[in-house]
């Protein structure tokens, strides 16, 4: 009865200046398609039954402040799609009982979405002319084709899920959550203005984002680990474990499908955001932008993890050159992974010196007045001939002989470059970890 009285000539109806403050509306309030021309109030409405607000004009100032949609537990929705936001819009500690729906709106100017007490928030290929704020309590928040044409400011105290693939964001934008604020997807979006602080990210894809070696990564950031304990399987070595790092959600998903030794990994991906194009190739550029973005934020430590993905990569890819992929980095991952391991390195170093001393002591040493015929001597005076080699140190033993056989200067030569090379493996890991 109220819309057919503003409603002329079968136009839809036009408010000036509305005041529905402390408004009761018990059953939907329908105002779809209408026109408000001045200054709209709804502040301490309730809305019992829910309302609609689709393609509804509003030229002037828009106050929701403390309404409430729902009542004694009944769901119900909030719909403004397609709602067009002339002037200045607020929101202020609004409760919905079901899903605060802005999709598809149009916001002119300024715009406060604070203190929501909402189900889900739909901000959906919105489009936002001015900087938006936005305090949100809900289960999840989709800001998916959004434009955010001069940034935003999400503040996700409250918000479980978060997802913004192919937003754009034109101005500097921040998302501000908490340790179990999990953003599921950053896809397609250009991320050199954006910060994220305290949010998890141990589910969020990043494939086909641009800029996002810029991206600013601020106090607890959460990633996804590699799988722990022991994993048995059908190969040439049947048992094997995962090094302990951080990974990115694509890497876990594409070992759970595509790698050979799937046991222990799980695709941690949210279901409506799942992708099909997953590659090594493409995780190989994600990786190197990661670790570029710690390390211009001089997070050394914090770029290990993402080289050391890098590199898994890099060896899985079928695009890295065969000797690369098959020899190359396989040694250098097994001998230092990736000068990132120095456990692996000094294993390998003790390695060299009980092969080496074992091997001297067999055939290094020549017998006296002979320099093909091998004599044997102790093993504990052998080890410390090869340590020797290796520090470049001229260790004189009573019990060696100084002439070597061709097998023992051979091998000596081969400590003398190997061991330095293991050390210096060592020590560079060590500085990667410790590295302000």
């Amino acid at each position: 009865m109220l819309l057919a009285a503003f409603c002329e000539k079968g136009e839809d109806p036009t408010f000036g200046d509305a005041r529905f403050r402390q408004t009761h509306f018990a059953s939907i309030a329908k105002f779809g398609a209408t026109k408000f021309l001045g200054d709209v109030y709804f502040v301490e409405a309730r809305f019992d039954r829910g309302a609609r607000f689709g393609a509804a004009l509003f030229q002037g100032n828009v106050r929701f402040g403390h309404a409430q949609f729902g009542r004694d537990n009944y769901v119900v929705d909030a719909r403004f799609g397609g709602a067009h936001f002339c002037r200045d819009v607020r929101f202020g500690d609004v409760k919905v009982s079901g899903s605060l729906i802005l999709s598809h709106c149009q916001f002119d100017q300024g715009i406060h979405l604070g203190s929501f007490h909402v189900r889900d928030l739909n901000l959906d290929e919105a489009h936002y002319n001015a900087h938006v704020v936005v305090e949100a309590t809900a289960r999840r928040l989709t800001a998916r084709k959004t434009v955010f044409q001069e940034g935003a400011t999400l503040r996700l105290d409250g918000v479980e899920q978060c997802a913004l693939d192919q937003a754009v964001l034109g101005g500097p934008s921040a998302i501000f959550g908490h340790p179990r604020c999990k953003v599921t997807s950053l896809r397609d979006t250009d991320l050199g203005q954006l910060v994220l602080a305290d949010v998890d990210l141990s589910s969020c894809q990043f494939s086909g984002s641009h800029s996002l070696d810029k991206l600013r990564l601020e106090g607890r950031i959460k990633f996804g680990r590699t799988p722990s304990g022991l994993h048995l399987g059908m190969h040439w070595i049947p048992i094997w474990w995962w090094t302990r790092r951080q990974i990115l959600a694509e890497e876990a998903a594409w070992r759970s499908q595509m790698s050979r030794k799937k046991a222990g990994w799980c695709d941690p991906r949210h279901s409506a955001d799942k992708l099909v194009d997953l590659s090594a190739e493409r995780l190989v550029t994600l990786y190197r932008s990661f670790r570029k973005a710690r390390e211009d934020g001089k997070d050394e430590p914090g770029a290990a993890d993402f080289y050391y993905g890098e590199m898994e990569m890099r060896r899985k890819a079928n695009s890295t050159p065969w000797v690369e992929r098959r020899i190359v980095l396989p040694l250098y991952w097994l001998v230092a992974g990736y000068g990132l391991r120095s456990s692996r390195a000094l294993v390998a170093l003790t390695a060299l010196i009980a092969v080496g001393g074992l091997t001297l002591s067999r055939y290094g040493f020549a017998a006296k007045g002979h320099v093909y015929t091998a004599d044997v001597k102790p093993l504990w005076d052998s080890f410390l001939y090869a340590v020797g080699c290796i520090l470049s140190l001229d260790v004189k033993i009573n019990n060696l002989s100084e002439n070597l056989t061709r097998w023992g200067q051979g091998l000596r030569f081969l400590l003398r470059i190997a061991g330095p090379l293991f050390l210096g493996m060592a020590a560079l890991a060590i500085r990667s970890r410790v590295k302000r």
